[in-house]
């Protein structure tokens, strides 16, 4: 009797879980984006007042590279992982930053 009540109550508990209804994330871009959304950045959740998202946190290398006095932000400290040395070579201010520290040795002079 008690294996049959165990049972019962896993099945309805699955039947429970199934009928939920999904919710469908779409998301809205604007026009002109600054930088293309990648999928594994985003990240959505569910909140009491809502659906969400979270984009990523700092700004692209090529934001960092255009933006000189962001470079030595925390804005670019993720970029600084993702930026090549033929990017921080080729100006001398950029080298000189946070954003190409591992190339310091082959800045311009």
């Amino acid at each position: 009797m008690f294996v049959v009540e165990i049972l019962f109550n896993l099945l309805f508990l699955v039947c429970c879980i199934q009928g939920l209804p999904q919710v469908k994330l779409l998301s809205k871009l604007p026009e002109n984006p600054i930088e293309t959304p990648a999928p594994d950045v985003w990240a959505w959740g569910a909140h009491p007042n809502g659906l969400g998202y979270k984009a990523r946190d700092g700004l692209s290398v090529d934001q960092c590279l255009k933006n000189p006095a962001l470079a030595d932000t925390l804005l670019c400290e993720g970029a600084a992982d993702e930026v090549k040395f033929g990017q921080c070579v080729r100006s001398k201010e950029i080298c000189q930053t946070k954003l190409c520290k591992k190339f310091k040795r082959f800045c311009p002079a």
